[in-house]
């Protein structure tokens, strides 16, 4: 895709930041006000939230958007330990050494939401409000059973690694009631498009399938169980019945340890909730951010 096609798309500046092992991050920074960090998740990028973005931009907040190494713009590097725990520690250091932010809006969604709640119950002082979008929460929900694909020898590297037939099917699958354009659907996959841009995803994937004593399924077991650190903060959970990776059982966990959270569910959504129902959830988000 062209420079001129991107920016038509995605008008916002990219930046980068560099994690300790010498890697660099892709991220946005625009605007001034209340700063609103938002978290990508593990299929989409900061593209994603380009309507979220611009309308925050026009109410003067700060918008940050993170991806995370090895998704999105960022870095992809062929050895490397994609895992929860390396990624709440990018996150951490981003957040709390290179911006410096006193204190924020967290916004995450999708897989990103454990990277984000990690940070959030240990630095939970530092958040205003916190919005979870189609939210990975809890180990041992449904989706993380594993399915047949993961049973047979190669065939899960095949499929989510040596074609684009998974993520687009993905996509497909993800996005129930909406549409994309052909220049929004090949900026959307443009950072999966070839086996390097894959290959963090499906390693880091099986690490969540993988068995409890897997260091990323026990912490993200851990960050799980210290919820109830954000009892006396304001959250709010958006998903759709229709993603196949939220289920409404999440946003009803949530509730359950955390009962002043708000949790809506929209009917015919997919998982790429600002795809299929953008006029209702924004609204809806920048109603709660007031």
């Amino acid at each position: 895709m062209s420079e001129a096609a991107w920016k038509e798309v995605f008008p916002y500046e990219s930046r980068w930041y560099e994690t300790r092992d010498g890697y660099r991050v892709h991220y946005i920074d625009q605007g001034s006000g209340i700063p609103v960090v938002i978290v990508a998740g593990f299929l989409g990028w900061a593209f994603y939230f380009r309507r979220l973005i611009r309308v925050l931009l026009e109410q003067r907040y700060r918008v940050i958007v993170v991806d995370h190494l090895g998704f999105g713009l960022s870095d992809k590097p062929d050895r490397y330990e994609y895992s929860l725990e390396k990624h709440l520690t990018h996150l951490t250091k981003f957040l709390s050494v290179d911006l410096k932010l006193p204190r924020f809006h967290l916004i995450a969604h999708g897989h990103g939401a454990p990277v984000a709640m990690g940070y959030a119950v240990q630095h939970h002082e530092r958040l205003r409000r916190l919005i979870l979008l189609s939210p990975i929460l809890f180990p041992g929900m449904p989706f993380m059973e594993a399915p047949w694909l993961l049973r047979v020898p190669g065939l899960w590297r095949l499929f989510a690694y040596r074609t684009k037939l998974f993520m687009r099917l993905q996509l497909a699958l993800g996005i129930r009631q909406g549409s994309l354009n052909k220049l929004e659907k090949s900026a959307f996959l443009t950072p999966y498009r070839n086996c390097r841009g894959r290959h963090p995803w499906q390693m880091l994937f099986a690490r969540y399938r993988e068995k409890p004593s897997n260091p990323s399924y026990a912490l993200l077991n851990e960050i799980s169980l210290r919820l109830q650190l954000l009892s006396r903060k304001a959250i709010l959970c958006l998903g759709g019945e229709r993603d196949g990776a939220y289920f409404p059982e999440n946003g009803e966990r949530l509730q359950h340890v955390l009962p002043q959270s708000l949790v809506l569910n929209f009917p015919k959504a997919g998982h790429y909730l600002l795809e299929d129902c953008p006029e209702e959830a924004i609204p809806i988000i920048c109603r709660f951010l007031n």
